[in-house]
């Protein structure tokens, strides 16, 4: 179960700067701020699971609120996560 809202807030938060961070890299279109978010946060979750499965240490550092292995993890996702959307992307010409 999610905490409080401010543990939801720091996850939006990261999943934001994860999603805007890969899309930039990438140069990947998002329509919205929302969908770079959203993008962001199921990249966080991919990022983090694949950390964990093969035992990457993600604790340590923070910026504030924001822990930055978790931040470096939810970029990886997304990052994985565009890749995957790019692949998948019907073109329409």
């Amino acid at each position: 179960m999610l905490g409080g809202v401010d543990q939801i807030l720091v996850i939006a938060l990261i999943g934001g700067v994860a999603g805007w961070l890969a899309a930039a890299v990438l140069r990947f279109r998002v329509k919205s701020i929302l969908g770079t978010v959203v993008v962001g946060v199921i990249g966080s979750f991919v990022g983090i699971v694949l950390f964990r499965q093969f035992d990457i240490r993600i604790e340590g550092y923070q910026i504030g609120p924001l822990p930055v292995g978790h931040l470096f993890a939810a970029f990886f996702g997304a990052v994985l996560l565009v890749l995957l959307l790019r692949l998948f992307r019907r073109r329409r010409y």
